[in-house]
């Protein structure tokens, strides 16, 4: 027996049985059904109509299968790609899933319509947005904050340095971050700079001084340089008047609330600690909310 066990082929034999058993044992825990996809028929609809306000014609079987067929495969990969945690590690990916989510809350504030003594209050007390006559002439460089995080303050003031010695005729294009905004309006309405670059980016137009590169100030895209030309006061105007952006401003601040609270609701549930530099500690970020 001493012999046979010193036997190579002993060895192998023994080897062999053990990864039978391990893979009997493996395969008995493993899913024996596959995973499934259905493709309803509202699915189908759904991709047969796409098909059709891109093309102005309904799908032929053969284009229809196709098309179904593109659906399972990027559902296979999508699903592929969550089981990996590609899902959890792609800013983008995480971006949209977040866009994604927050419908629930824009859709919540889209059924109520506002009603004129709503409108009424609330362009009372945003006089900034809704003055009638009052207007602005500037210029403006954006500074965009993913590109400068960390030097923001020191960027902006180089950038307004190089705007100075520009002079009266800059060519505004050749300074900033690249964006699809305007870089100078003409005697533009509040309500038109309100509606364009935010409430608060308006109200600071109409506090700094004129004749000299200000800022930076915050717009909903981010920073900004201004230069205020002119500016012409003007007085409160009356719904009739502003209706349009004064609800379309309302729905905005609606949409606002509604989101803060949504993410409330859904924070209340979560407990959130920060890992510390010492990998044995882990310290609150915030108040945890069980």
């Amino acid at each position: 027996m001493k012999r046979l066990a010193r036997e190579p082929l002993m060895h192998f034999l023994v080897l062999g049985a053990l990864l039978f058993f391990l893979f009997r044992f493996v395969s008995s825990r493993s899913p024996t059904t596959p995973k499934q996809i259905i493709v309803t028929q509202e699915r189908v609809a759904g991709i047969a109509a796409k098909f059709s306000s891109a093309w102005g014609r309904p799908p032929d079987p053969a284009e229809l299968q196709r098309l179904i067929d593109d659906y399972v495969r990027q559902e296979i990969l999508c699903r592929e790609a969550m089981s990996l945690g590609f899902d959890r590690d792609d800013p983008l990916i995480r971006s949209q899933l977040v866009q994604n989510v927050q419908i629930i809350p824009d859709e919540l504030a889209a059924q109520h319509e506002p009603t004129d003594n709503e409108l009424k209050a609330f362009i009372a007390a945003h006089p900034d947005a809704f003055a009638a006559g009052r207007q602005v002439t500037f210029w403006q460089v954006f500074l965009n904050p993913e590109y400068h995080r960390g030097s923001m303050t020191a960027d902006a003031a180089k950038l307004k340095e190089e705007l100075a010695l520009a002079g009266d005729s800059p060519d505004l294009v050749k300074f900033g971050d690249p964006y699809d905004l305007p870089h100078a309006l003409t005697n533009a309405p509040s309500a038109a700079v309100t509606r364009q670059f935010g409430e608060s980016f308006t109200a600071d137009l109409f506090r700094l001084p004129a004749g000299e590169w200000q800022g930076p100030i915050a717009s909903r895209y981010g920073q900004h340089l201004v230069r205020v030309r002119a500016r012409q006061e003007g007085h409160l105007a009356a719904l009739d008047d502003v209706r349009r952006d004064a609800r379309q401003a309302w729905m905005d601040q609606q949409r606002n609330q509604k989101r803060e609270e949504f993410y409330n609701s859904l924070r209340s549930q979560f407990s959130v600690a920060l890992e510390s530099t010492n990998a044995s500690t882990v310290s609150n970020a915030e108040t945890n909310r069980p």
